[in-house]
């Protein structure tokens, strides 16, 4: 038999009930005194890796089960302070069995709602886990909802201003056109502008001519006490280009140039018989020329002048000076005018073909031939060497095509230059002292040539220069 102190050692009822309610809550204790939180409260090894889970608010993927385990034991292995329970425990192991089963089942008891807690607390976390994902998928869907959107709107926006600028760029090339159409009708009117301003000067200093005529002509007809009124007025060479002048007689059994030719007339009876009149291609009622009468014109002027000159007066100078034979070709035509051509032109027939020369005079026989043809320089400058060529030069081409040219006069109503009568004396050969037949005179062939007859005109008077008469 065992003695009472080692059975009552021995058994399990002589264990303090106090020390065995405190003990589990001691070890207990003092293990979660060490523990963080939710560690403390975890019974299994699951339950603390969970508790562990959730202090670092999110499952840690690296714990293992079973290091958990291995863990938990070492906190909750707590060695006895009792040598004797100690000995107890190594060298009976049946007693020390049975107490720890008790304890096992205790802590089971006591870690049961511990479980449920940590489970429940499990549940939320992954709850809470599941609903920040899904918040977090809504979120990151409603990021890409707005991206999606914002990518759409910016699209929409991008295909606005893609058509705002199309429609603004056409627009611009439409004002362009528009601009450049009105910059050449600009330019249009300018010029019509300036044309009528210039029509619009020339229409103002027009008018202002023909105040200045009509002002002239209103004084003219006052002073002239209703003598004249001009209707229309007409230039001095139109006026005689448009005149022909014809030598008639007032009575053909009266005296006339052949008569004064044969000497079976006097001058004062050839003159008294002999008229020259005029024909013009225009009308002459109400002419004006040089601001007076169509007919005192034309009687003032030196053409006509001249003409009248020539078939009233010359025939009789000839022949008192006794150059009827040195002027022969000149003296014998003199009867044979019949009309008086102001400014004419002479035609005639070449190898080459027609040919025209113009004089200022041209007289003419029945047939219109060419017997006298004359220039004039009615100015009061000096007729030179080449006025005077001219005139030879256009006789010499008529006279070499036309039989009847007989002489070739040059007018001036100033004087001849030295040059101009050296020039005539060098074209009729030998000078004016020859010991030819013929005064002045161009030869063509030996049988055919021309005179040239240099006049001074003086206040309608004319004198013969050349030749020396």
């Amino acid at each position: 038999m065992q003695a009472p102190e080692a059975a009552a050692a021995d058994s399990p009822e002589t264990v303090d009930p106090a020390e065995e309610q405190h003990e589990p809550a001691a070890a207990e204790s003092g293990s979660d005194a060490d523990e963080p939180d939710g560690l403390a409260d975890a019974a299994t090894p699951e339950a603390r890796a969970a508790a562990a889970e959730g202090e670092d608010g999110e499952a840690r993927d690296g714990d293992d089960p079973f290091s958990a385990e291995e863990k938990w034991r070492e906190a909750r292995s707590i060695p006895s302070l009792d040598p004797s329970e100690s000995s107890t425990q190594s060298g009976e192991t049946g007693g020390s069995a049975g107490t720890t089963q008790r304890r096992r089942q205790r802590k089971q008891q006591q870690s049961a709602p511990s479980d449920h807690r940590r489970q429940q607390q499990r549940k939320q976390r992954q709850e809470t886990q599941k609903r920040r994902r899904r918040e977090e998928q809504e979120a990151k869907r409603r990021r890409e909802e707005a991206a999606a959107a914002a990518a759409e709107s910016a699209k929409a926006e991008a295909s606005e201003s893609a058509e705002a600028v199309t429609e603004l760029r056409g627009q611009l090339e439409a004002a362009e056109t528009r601009r450049d159409e009105l910059a050449a009708e600009r330019d249009e009117l300018e010029a019509e502008r300036d044309e009528h301003r210039d029509r619009a000067e020339e229409l103002e200093a027009r008018v202002e001519t023909l105040e200045a005529e009509v002002e002239r002509l209103e004084a003219r007809l006052e002073s002239a006490d209703g003598e004249f009124v001009a209707e229309e007025s007409m230039s001095p060479e139109a006026a005689l280009s448009g005149t022909n002048l014809f030598v008639r007689y007032r009575r053909k059994g009266q005296a006339t140039l052949e008569d004064a030719h044969d000497g079976q007339a006097s001058r004062e009876e050839v003159i008294d018989n002999l008229r020259l009149e005029h024909h013009t291609t225009f009308d002459t009622a109400g002419l004006a020329v040089d601001d007076v009468p169509y007919e005192e014109f034309l009687r003032e002027s030196t053409e006509y002048a001249f003409a009248e000159w020539v078939v009233t007066d010359l025939l009789y100078e000839i022949g008192e000076t006794g150059n009827r034979n040195t002027l022969a070709d000149l003296f014998d035509s003199l009867p044979r005018i019949d009309r008086i051509e102001l400014r004419g032109v002479v035609g005639f027939e070449t190898e080459e073909g027609a040919e025209n020369r113009e004089f200022d005079v041209v007289f003419r026989d029945q047939m219109g031939d060419a017997l006298f043809v004359a220039d004039m320089n009615t100015t009061r400058t000096a007729t030179t060497e080449a006025m005077v060529a001219s005139l030879v030069e256009n006789a010499r081409a008529v006279a070499e095509n036309n039989d009847a040219l007989a002489t070739a006069f040059y007018v001036t109503e100033s004087f001849f230059d030295p040059e101009a009568l050296e020039a005539v004396s060098e074209e009729t050969g030998g000078g004016f002292l020859s010991r030819s037949k013929r005064m002045s005179f161009v030869k063509l062939s030996r049988k055919q040539g021309y005179h040239v007859c240099l006049v001074e005109a003086r206040n309608n008077e004319f004198h013969v220069n050349v030749p020396d008469l």
